[in-house]
């Protein structure tokens, strides 16, 4: 039985073609490869062939848009808040303190936070003692345990004790910005890729 083939043009340009009635966007996605031979030597006849480029969806293109500046503005967020926290680590000094009494706090769930008061010289001779941000079950020192605090040349309150989990800390919006940046960059890259390459495709002249 023999096979119908049929090609579909539209203001000079192959928009389709069609073996026994199924219809494919260009020959190379018909599976056949007897069946793409048939369909390139009738559009041959026609002498150069151009297929027509497949609508693109305005809502795709404005999702992908969308993902790329979400991206882009997280990328940017997170070298602005790199750029602070480096900033605000070469501005820190270090002196020698001790915790020497804790601040109880409950939590919504009633678990009780340990949070450590250090006293530590400042470079004048006075003592500055500063309640920390950061608690802990169980409590992470002792009283009377010797620390290394960190704190502002200009805002002595804002001490912490020298760790990795309080640089840590203060890489986190760094780290979550530039994550989700590369995530939303990276997906709206692949994504349009992949629907520029299978426009090409689309259009990619016949061979004659």
């Amino acid at each position: 039985m023999s096979k119908k083939y049929s090609v579909n043009w539209q203001d000079g340009k192959v928009v389709s073609v069609a073996v026994n009635g199924k219809q494919y966007k260009s020959p190379d996605e018909v599976p056949d490869p007897e069946d793409q031979l048939e369909l390139e030597l009738l559009m041959s006849k026609a002498g150069d062939v151009e297929f027509a480029e497949p609508a693109k969806d305005p809502l795709t293109k404005i999702i992908l848009s969308l993902f790329l500046g979400i991206g882009v503005l997280m990328l940017a967020i997170s070298a602005i808040a790199a750029v602070f926290t480096v900033r605000s680590f070469s501005r820190e000094v270090s002196a020698r303190g001790n915790v020497v009494d804790f601040v109880v706090r409950t939590d919504s769930d009633g678990q009780e936070y340990y949070y450590p008061v250090v006293e530590f010289a400042l470079p004048d001779g006075s003592m500055q003692r500063v309640p920390l941000s950061v608690g802990n079950w169980p409590p992470a020192y002792v009283k009377g345990e010797a620390v290394m605090v960190l704190y502002g040349q200009e805002q002595p309150l804002k001490a912490r004790i020298q760790s990795f989990s309080g640089a840590f800390d203060k890489w986190i919006l760094t780290m979550i910005t530039g994550f989700l940046g590369i995530v939303f960059v990276g997906v709206s890259l692949i994504v349009g890729w992949l629907f520029y390459k299978g426009s090409k495709k689309g259009s990619k002249p016949a061979a004659t």
